[in-house]
């Protein structure tokens, strides 16, 4: 998911309509497994592709798989599901559930400068990937791009009124340069 940061106008990005599912205008949601569980019916979404933006209520979403497949009122079909796929999704953070300590919108973390705990600024978090086993924070500042664990160990405090990501050094990754494609040679022909 790209990086869009909240709003001014309290939506956060929820997700992404995936691929289409079925004929009957479902389509799989990308979304984290934690905000899954705040959509439900009538709840409604903000979807924008490209300049357009549009407000449309769920009528129906469930589990499928390993995947969130949802219905909007108004898409009826695959085509008009179709049209909608890439669409970034948004949703009132008032419709959403509250955090517990020590939890954060990823919309919340985007833009956040990122300092060890000795105040050294390595850059703000641009990207937030998620990886499975745990996210990791994309830093880019100016000696380049870190890889940041988003784990205990790693992450020592996060002030959204400071805007400030503190982190230990030595759990920070550097990700390695791309390794130049190895020059092909003809065999020889005697």
């Amino acid at each position: 998911m790209p990086p869009v940061a909240a709003g001014s106008d309290g939506l956060i990005v929820v997700g992404r309509v995936g691929r289409p599912h079925g004929v009957r205008g479902a389509f799989f949601l990308r979304c984290d497994a934690s905000i899954a569980a705040d959509l439900r019916c009538g709840l409604t979404l903000e979807l924008t592709v490209g300049e357009t933006r549009r407000f449309v209520k769920i009528r129906e979403c469930g589990a499928v798989g390993e995947g969130l497949r949802v219905f909007l009122e108004g898409v009826d079909d695959r085509d008009e599901a179709a049209a909608l796929t890439g669409a970034v999704v948004r949703a009132s953070r008032t419709d959403l559930s509250c955090l517990n300590e020590g939890e954060f919108f990823d919309a919340d973390l985007l833009g956040l400068e990122v300092v060890t705990g000795k105040g050294r600024l390595l850059g703000t978090i641009a990207e937030i990937v998620e990886t499975g086993a745990n996210d990791v924070y994309v830093v880019v500042g100016q000696d380049g791009e870190f890889l940041v664990p988003a784990v205990s160990h790693a992450v020592v405090a996060v002030d959204l009124q400071a805007k400030r990501v503190t982190v230990v050094a030595e759990a920070i990754e550097y990700p390695e340069a791309p390794k130049a494609p190895k020059a092909r040679r003809e065999p020889k022909v005697e």
